[in-house]
């Protein structure tokens, strides 16, 4: 064998590699006219058996080579694919010769075997864009994003009607932000700005609508607009009361007539006059 050219090349739907070589005998000399026997194998060492080969392929019979002064060009691939080959890995070819009858007689394998390479075009097509494989986020195994910068690491524009991101378990929608805005836990439609179908816990502290997280034994009130919190005292709630004023605030934070319901019995000390009262249950 004197000189040899590897040039990968890739078609749709297979990629191939296409090789071309010389064959010449022991003095140097080109072998004769004919159509040859050949095989070949992607190897990883320069030693490693045959038997190992992570890829093979035979053109015998009526798939033999044609030889023209020694000088034969095939495409490695065109009958076993190499769509199951790692070249992302050092490979060597490995070839033999089994000459020109229609049953080959195998002449034993050519040395050395020849390192794969690669033209220059083939390095820009491990990348994207300019950017190589490591730089890109895959969708077909888990993968993490991460960057070290002042910028946003990611910015999401949806300038149509649909939905800025939906996220899935399994077939089930978790969670969902919509296209105005409104993010949606359980749910694939949020009403609100934040919408939980479900369960919540809250371990820390709720703030309201000035900002305030309140103190122990205050109230969440809405309203209408926005919340805030309430110290009970302010809304007449109490565990006795002192004076009539005190029961009167309760009374008109109630609704309807001014009906008022206790889980407990009240115990009303001292001298007390109620007008128009109707009891269920003994006061006392």
């Amino acid at each position: 064998m004197g000189s040899l050219f590897i040039t990968p090349a890739t078609a749709a739907p297979s990629p191939t590699i296409n090789y071309q070589a010389k064959l010449t005998n022991s003095a140097g000399v080109a072998v004769p006219n004919g159509t040859y026997n050949l095989r070949f194998w992607l190897v990883t060492s320069p030693s490693i058996a045959t038997t190992s080969a992570v890829w093979s392929e035979s053109l015998t019979g009526g798939a033999r080579v044609q030889v023209t002064n020694g000088l034969f060009s095939v495409m490695l691939g065109s009958s076993t694919p190499l769509t199951s080959v790692d070249f992302n890995q050092v490979l060597y070819l490995a070839v033999e010769v089994g000459g020109t009858t229609t049953s080959p007689v195998w002449d034993g394998e050519m040395s050395p075997r020849k390192i794969m390479g690669t033209v220059p075009a083939a390095f820009e097509a491990r990348r994207l864009d300019g950017l190589s494989s490591s730089s890109l986020l895959r969708s077909d195994v888990a993968d993490t994003m991460q960057a070290t910068s002042s910028n946003t690491i990611l910015s999401v524009i949806q300038n149509g009607a649909g939905a800025i991101a939906r996220f899935f378990s399994g077939v089930t929608e978790v969670f969902t932000i919509g296209s105005n805005g409104n993010v949606g836990v359980g749910t694939s439609t949020p009403s609100q700005e934040f919408t939980v179908v479900g369960d919540a816990r809250v371990t820390g502290a709720i703030y309201d609508g000035s900002n305030a997280s309140g103190t122990l034994g205050m109230v969440l009130q809405t309203t209408g607009t926005t919340t805030r919190w309430v110290a009970t005292s302010s809304l007449g709630f109490a565990s006795s009361f002192s004076n009539s004023s005190q029961l009167a605030a309760l009374l008109n934070d109630e609704t309807g007539a001014g009906a008022a319901v206790f889980a407990i019995a009240p115990a009303f000390s001292g001298t007390s006059t109620f007008n128009g009262l109707t009891a269920t249950n003994d006061l006392s």
